[in-house]
């Protein structure tokens, strides 16, 4: 019975149960060759070819985190807007509120002759 050879190798996608994009590890030989190669989720370690794909993961996580950021502080922008905005209109409303009772008291000293 030959048993085979486990090899390293760089998972370049993510698969379900055994590791996840940019990991490092040994399978069997026979699952790399028939089943992770075909379907490009894994390339041997061979080259320094781990080492270029946790550069490429690392920058790619790196570019999520600054994507992820620039959301969040846009999302704290259009926030901080729309309270400016409602905080305006509600300040337009209390002084349309304020000039309507001056005229409305006016109006009632008027006509009582004061």
């Amino acid at each position: 019975m030959i048993m085979s050879k486990r090899i390293p190798v760089v998972f370049t996608k993510d698969v379900e149960g055994v590791a996840k994009a940019g990991e490092l590890k040994p399978v069997a030989g026979g699952y790399w060759r028939h089943y992770l190669l075909p379907r490009g989720l894994a390339v041997p370690d061979r080259t320094g070819a781990a080492r270029k794909l946790r550069e490429m993961h690392d920058k790619q996580t790196a570019q999520q985190a600054v994507a992820k950021e620039k959301t969040e502080e846009g999302i704290k922008q259009v926030a901080a807007r729309r309270v400016a905005k409602k905080g305006a209109r509600q300040a337009k409303k209390a002084e349309k509120k304020s000039r309507a009772a001056k005229k409305s008291d006016k109006l009632k000293k008027a006509s009582r002759g004061v």
